[in-house]
């Protein structure tokens, strides 16, 4: 198990975070935008344990993968909202955040091993950008893409149709992924991610989808 302090992710919720800087800036009518330097695709598990993240590649039939959602995330009893909009096509993933204007708030891209962040700089620091892509991962891509990812220990598995938990060594949950139910073997749409170790609550409800038959 590789096991790293990271005082900032242990005391800072992931959303909880983003998102009131994201809507500090909702109604700015010229924003600036930054572009971060490159990133590694390693992202925490708990406060004391990284993981690094699957490649971004998806194979049908989930790639290729357009989901337009909202966003309503609680933690430290307050809660945020937020339009996203998510990519994936096969080879790489893009994740934006969207001002409730439709001003593009922030960008996220996965490819060739590195994450690529361009934000408004009036947004201040946002997350690292691995641990946004990691909660949209472990709901999204398959367990087999995780498996040898995960530190000695670990397991996510499917418990039921409708849910996927992600489990430390001593078999605690640190992440609950609920899913709408579905017709037949299809996984519904994931539908609450709720993350234990860092304490915050993610509600996502789907705005518009293209996902390829």
């Amino acid at each position: 198990m590789t096991r790293h302090p990271h005082p900032f992710l242990a005391t800072l919720p992931l959303l909880a975070l983003l998102l009131p800087l994201l809507f500090q800036t909702g109604c700015a009518t010229r924003p600036a935008s930054a572009v971060a330097s490159p990133s590694a695709p390693v992202a925490n598990l708990d406060p004391r344990t990284r993981v690094t993240l699957p490649p971004p590649a998806l194979a049908a039939p989930l790639a290729p993968l357009h989901r337009e959602q909202l966003l309503r995330a609680t933690a430290r009893g307050r809660t945020w909202t937020l339009h996203t909009v998510l990519d994936a096509d096969g080879e790489k993933i893009t994740f934006a955040g969207l001002s409730p204007l439709g001003v593009r708030l922030f960008l996220l891209t996965y490819r060739d091993g590195r994450i690529d962040a361009e934000q408004l700089a009036a947004t201040g620091e946002l997350p690292p950008a691995a641990q946004v892509l990691a909660d949209i991962m472990l709901a999204w891509w398959p367990l087999d893409a995780w498996q040898s990812r995960l530190p000695a220990g670990w397991t996510l598995a499917d418990d039921a149709p409708v849910l996927r938990t992600l489990r430390d060594p001593r078999g605690e949950v640190v992440m609950e992924i609920h899913y709408q139910p579905a017709s037949g073997a299809a996984r519904g749409e994931p539908a609450v991610i709720r993350q234990h170790a860092f304490d915050y609550r993610i509600g996502i409800t789907t705005l518009a989808d293209d996902t390829a038959p």
